[in-house]
């Protein structure tokens, strides 16, 4: 899979790659399992407080 970055994306992956000692795959893997476990706490916090069902939280991350 090829990945288009914005400008600012792409040079903190390259920053990251460099620092880490890694490749930019694993630099974007880290990025992406930010942003889900993210989304995963948001649709949580809001399935715990009321504003969602539990079905609805699944829907969202794609296992409806």
């Amino acid at each position: 899979m090829e990945t288009m970055l914005d400008d600012c994306i792409s040079k903190y992956v390259s920053r990251a790659k460099k620092q880490r000692q890694t490749t930019e795959t694993v630099v974007m893997q880290d990025l992406v399992k930010s942003g889900y476990d993210s989304v995963v706490l948001q649709l949580y916090t809001r399935y715990k407080s009321g504003e969602i069902t539990f079905r609805k939280v699944a829907a969202e991350l794609g296992n409806d």
